[in-house]
């Protein structure tokens, strides 16, 4: 009975492990520069009307 504790403790254990290392794989792997710009807002001014000099 031990030993099946044992066993299964040290399963999640493993499961724990390798849930912690795929996280990290991914937060890796996603670009820097995006999460750089995710703050970032965009303002947008009205357009300038200029007369053409004749």
């Amino acid at each position: 009975m031990l030993d099946t504790l044992s066993e299964r403790d040290h399963t999640t254990q493993e499961s724990l492990e390798n849930e912690r290392r795929l996280s990290i794989a991914v937060m890796i792997s996603k670009p820097i520069i995006a999460l750089q710009f995710k703050c970032l807002t965009m303002q947008v001014e009205a357009p300038v009307v200029l007369n053409p000099s004749i």
